[in-house]
């Protein structure tokens, strides 16, 4: 059951305007790079001469990027993501980097809704939404069409949080299905998710309150609750996981010596 004192729906309209806020500063902050090109390092390989990216979507580029291991990794829904670029708006530098911009800004709004309804003040969390957009960190994820890898998985994380917030306040079939749906896709833009489920369980503890300090006796049987449902999604990450240790082997990314 969910320990919580807060109503979860009555921020509507307050998280709404918070959201769009957040959102108007990562344009605003980094408005900048839609005059920018593409870098050398990296960037050609995923977008301008993969030759299936640069044709945009298509069904022989959406199975391939099921497929792959390019530039030691498999991230089928990053490869999708760039292809969707294509599509829209070609080969426009500019464009690209809009559109890491726009992703950054509702990364931001989707933490700042996350903490509001579940964690604590309005003030608390559109402070620490706020420095996840303006920190100096990002700059690379927004400024470098390569990173768009980094700003799907985070987005798909706290989409995973908000999901996995609504299952623990009332649990059912349909919720983890959406859960272990967000966190897939997660996975399938960076493998860096795969510590997910222990970030998950960190948020039972607090702020969904859901293992009881107390007798050893209650916080073990919370903790035994927690880890059963995580099972579906440790056997996710282990899959992701081995598809990863495939790709950057077949990269020689593991190689001695190979570049990081």
């Amino acid at each position: 059951m969910l320990a919580s004192g807060r109503d979860p729906e009555a921020f509507g309209w307050t998280a709404a305007a918070g959201a769009a806020g957040i959102v108007a500063l990562s344009v605003a902050l980094f408005w900048p790079v839609l005059g920018h090109d593409f870098l050398n390092f990296d960037t050609p390989r995923y977008v301008a001469q993969n030759r299936y990216v640069a044709q945009g979507l298509s069904g022989a580029g959406m199975f391939w990027a099921l497929t792959a291991f390019e530039v030691s990794n498999w991230h089928p829904v990053t490869w999708w993501s760039h292809m969707l670029d294509v599509s829209l708006f070609g080969l426009n530098a500019g464009a690209h980097h809009g559109v890491n911009m726009v992703l950054h800004g509702v990364n931001g709004a989707l933490l700042f809704t996350y903490l509001l309804r579940w964690a604590g003040s309005w003030p608390a969390a559109l402070v620490v939404a706020l420095l996840f957009v303006v920190h100096p960190m990002h700059v690379e994820s927004v400024a470098w069409v390569a990173e768009r890898k980094d700003l799907l998985s985070t987005g798909f994380l706290f989409l995973a949080m908000h999901a996995h917030a609504a299952f623990a306040r009332a649990p059912s079939a349909s919720r983890y299905v959406l859960l272990f749906s967000l966190l897939g896709l997660g996975l399938m833009s960076k493998a860096m998710l795969v510590t997910a489920p222990f970030v998950l369980l960190l948020l039972d503890y607090w702020p969904l309150r859901r293992i009881r300090l107390g007798s050893w006796s209650l916080v073990l049987e919370d903790l035994r609750q927690r880890a059963i449902e995580q099972v579906p999604l440790m056997l996710l990450v282990a899959a992701v996981i081995v598809l990863t240790i495939l790709a950057q082997a077949g990269g020689s990314a593991m190689s001695a010596g190979a570049g990081v």
